[in-house]
């Protein structure tokens, strides 16, 4: 994925590249014609590939975000469900997991937790 600034280089970088194409086709240069269009190839893949629908930029969190939301979401329902069966331990892990970036078990350190299998 590109940001804005990256695709904005990509952009001039293209620009500079033409005026390479014009100028070597003007010398008759076939090779430096030949290396130019292949760079000018490559950004041009780069800059579609970075491009989501309506030529918009793609977001970069996207994929991230959805992972995040979705253990989030299924975090939260399996412990709903704990708490039909054992409401103290239901209370007990929405008070100690949390959810964000990272996912992590944190019970309060003040109160003694033991656990009987």
């Amino acid at each position: 994925m590109l940001d804005e600034r990256a695709r904005t280089a990509y952009r001039n970088r293209l620009a500079e590249i033409d005026e390479d194409i014009a100028d070597a086709t003007t010398m008759n240069d076939l090779a430096r014609i030949e290396l130019a269009q292949r760079d000018r190839q490559f950004l041009i893949a780069e800059l579609t590939r970075s491009a989501g629908i309506g030529d918009r930029m793609r977001d970069v969190g996207g994929d991230a975000e959805r992972a995040r939301t979705s253990v989030f979401r299924t975090l939260r329902y399996a412990i709903d469900r704990a708490s039909l069966i054992e409401p103290v331990l239901g209370e007990h892990l929405r008070r100690s997991i949390r959810t964000g970036a990272m996912c992590a078990y944190e019970p309060d350190p003040l109160t003694a937790v033991t656990w009987q299998l």
